[in-house]
């Protein structure tokens, strides 16, 4: 007996180190406890937060591509770590993925790490006797490693808090005497019903009232633009009076790697259409 889950657990290991080393999933048939997630066609489901599920056997990761399959779990083996395992493995694909795509070559984001981790995982793979206390602090190593990188990227060299401080002034209106000069300036535009040069025409205002207000850098302005969108068809309210500009009015941000781990879709949907009360 002892045989044996000496070798189910060494299965299980291979699993892990693949995942946690290399971003890769082996498991043709779906044995292994972290697993791609398949959006539901129900639209009520897309709505729950990324963490939610309405499968109280599934943990969804926060970029919602992997879901952990908690009844896939030992019993001995503590949903912590295995939630440690989940945001490991798809950290490391989405650093490799993109130092891929930028230099067309694949590199560990673990560096000269990776080999250590490499050896402590096969020792543990090599334990006659499974110990979930080991198993913790290897994981927990990794993932630290992980969370620093992670942090370097996101509030050095993507600079979050510029980021916060942006979405801070247009977002949530943090510059009220910009948006009070673009009511003025936008107002005869978006008093009827938009048409389709309608969205070109506001950001044109836009970008002209940022550059009178705005003193300094106004590079900002590449990443978000104002939607307005039209229809061909008439635009009603629940009134079912013709629906004006104002009314469409919203406010896209394009998010730069590595940032879209914070500001994703779901986070930017709540933000979208903050500029209606104008």
């Amino acid at each position: 007996m002892k045989r044996i889950l000496q070798v189910c657990h060494s299965v299980m290991y291979k699993q892990i180190t693949a995942w946690v080393l290399h971003g890769i999933l082996m498991d043709e048939l779906e044995e292994f406890f972290v697993q791609r997630h398949q959006p539901p066609e129900d639209t009520t489901t897309q709505r729950l937060m990324p963490s939610e599920s309405s499968d109280d056997q599934c943990v969804i990761s926060p970029a919602g591509h992997f879901t952990l399959r908690t009844d896939m779990l030992p019993l001995y083996f503590p949903l912590r770590i295995a939630e440690k395992i989940l945001f490991i493995g798809e950290s490391v694909q989405m650093f490799s993925r993109e130092k891929k795509q930028k230099n067309g070559t694949l590199k560990t984001v673990f560096k000269t790490q990776e080999d250590g981790f490499a050896v402590e995982l096969l020792r543990l793979q090599q334990q006659a006797d499974f110990c979930i206390t080991d198993v913790e602090t290897v994981i927990s190593k990794i993932r630290s490693c992980i969370a620093e990188h992670l942090w370097k990227l996101v509030m050095e060299e993507a600079d979050l808090l510029a980021h916060l401080q942006l979405v801070k002034n247009l977002y949530l209106l943090g510059r009220g005497e910009l948006f009070l000069h673009f009511i003025e300036a936008a107002d005869h535009l978006l008093q009827a019903p938009p048409k389709p040069t309608t969205e070109y025409d506001v950001n044109i205002t836009f970008q002209l009232t940022v550059r009178n207000i705005v003193t300094g850098d106004d590079s900002f302005l590449d990443t978000f633009h104002l939607t307005v969108p039209a229809s061909i068809n008439k635009l009603q309210g629940d009134s079912g009076s013709i629906e004006s500009g104002w009314h469409r009015l919203g406010l896209a941000y394009t998010v730069d790697w590595p940032l879209h781990i914070l500001f994703t879709e779901r986070v930017l949907e709540k933000y979208k259409y903050t500029l209606e009360p104008l």
